[in-house]
């Protein structure tokens, strides 16, 4: 806990709204009942831990998008290479450094933005494609 309050009072202060959770079970709940920008994801929780939390949200077609940031205090390359693999954005060792971890956090919330932008333009452009009329000419008619 004193981790995640630390981690919490640097994401506040840097001006992010934040909301915690004190295990998997609890962030997937939350996940179910509210939109959330980016989660931040401790390999090591109760109950189900990070990784176990990453698998289920990449494999949710709903989830899938949202960009994760896994921190842990374990130094293991092969962790961090599945994490990544999974479809995490970024492996942030703790203690954590506050402008690395403010870095990562923008860059993952600016690539989140870039990639819904272009999922609404490629929507707005296949409506549109969808009510485009084409009728054929049926005929001219010229006035005097």
């Amino acid at each position: 806990p004193a981790n995640l309050d630390l981690l919490s009072r640097r994401l506040i202060k840097q001006g992010y709204t934040v909301k915690t959770a004190s295990g998997g079970q609890e962030a997937l709940d939350l996940l179910g009942k509210q939109k959330f920008d980016l989660l931040i994801l401790d390999m090591m929780m109760p109950v189900i831990n990070g990784l176990q939390v990453l698998r289920r949200l990449k494999s949710s077609p709903e989830m899938k998008s949202m960009p994760v940031i896994m921190i842990s205090a374990l130094d293991d390359t092969d962790r961090v290479v599945e994490c990544i693999s999974l479809g995490a954005e970024d492996y942030v060792f703790k203690p954590f450094n506050p402008v690395l971890l403010k870095a990562s956090v923008g860059a993952a919330l600016e690539k989140y933005r870039l990639r819904e932008n272009q999922a609404q333009a490629a929507l707005h452009q296949a409506t549109l494609a969808r009510h485009t009329v084409r009728a054929p000419c049926a005929g001219l008619v010229a006035a005097k």
